[in-house]
C-alpha cells in the first residue's frame, strides 16, 4: 500500500507540474484576448487548453481524494458511513438495568442481559483503558496493573479515570 501511496503521490505532483505548464501556455493567450487581438486559432487554442486544464483538475481532485483515502483507511467527506456508527448503534437502557449488573447471580437468566449491559457500557472505552479498567475492576492494585500492562502508575491512574468517567456517562450517573 506504501508503494501505491507513493505512485500516487508522484502522479498528483506531475499532474500539479503540467497544470502549471498549461497556466504558462494560458497566459499570452490571455493577454491577446485582453488587448482584443486574439485570432481564430488563438480562440481554438485558448478553448483547447482549457479544456486539458480542466481534465487535469479533475484528476488533481480525485488522485488528492484517493490519496486521503488511502493516508486516512476511510473514505473521504463521508460521514453518514462507519464513523457515525455508534450514533445508529445507541440503545437506551432504564437505570435500573445497570443496578443489575452490580450484584450478578451465577447461572441466572439475567447473565446474557448483563454481558450486553457490560459491553454496552465499556463501548466507549480505547483498548487500553478498557484493559486498566477491567484489570482494576477485578480487584488489581494500580501498582500491579501497571506492572502487567507495562506502564507507569500515573498512567494508568490517568486512564482507569478517563474509563471511570466514560462507564459513568455511558451508564447517565454523572
Amino acid at each position: 500500500m506504501r508503494i501505491l501511496l507513493v505512485e500516487y503521490k508522484n502522479t498528483l505532483q506531475d499532474v500539479k507540474e503540467e497544470i502549471v505548464q498549461i497556466d504558462k501556455l494560458i497566459e499570452p493567450i490571455v493577454k491577446k484576448e485582453v488587448d482584443h487581438k486574439m485570432t481564430p486559432e488563438d480562440e481554438a487554442q485558448l478553448q483547447e487548453l482549457r479544456r486539458i486544464k480542466s481534465a487535469l483538475n479533475s484528476d488533481k481532485a480525485n488522485l488528492e481524494y484517493a490519496i486521503n483515502w488511502m493516508r486516512t483507511g476511510r473514505q473521504p467527506y463521508s460521514y453518514n458511513g462507519i464513523e457515525n456508527r455508534k450514533a445508529y448503534e445507541h440503545k437506551s437502557y432504564p437505570p435500573s438495568f445497570f443496578n443489575q449488573i452490580e450484584a450478578p447471580v451465577q447461572g441466572s437468566i439475567d447473565e446474557p442481559i448483563k454481558g450486553v449491559a457490560v459491553e454496552y457500557l465499556l463501548k466507549d472505552l480505547t483498548e487500553k483503558e478498557k484493559d486498566v479498567f477491567i484489570l482494576i475492576s477485578l480487584g488489581h492494585s494500580m501498582r500491579e496493573v501497571a506492572d502487567m500492562t507495562r506502564m507507569n502508575r500515573e498512567k494508568v491512574r490517568r486512564l482507569y479515570i478517563q474509563a471511570d468517567i466514560k462507564v459513568k456517562k455511558r451508564s447517565n450517573l454523572v
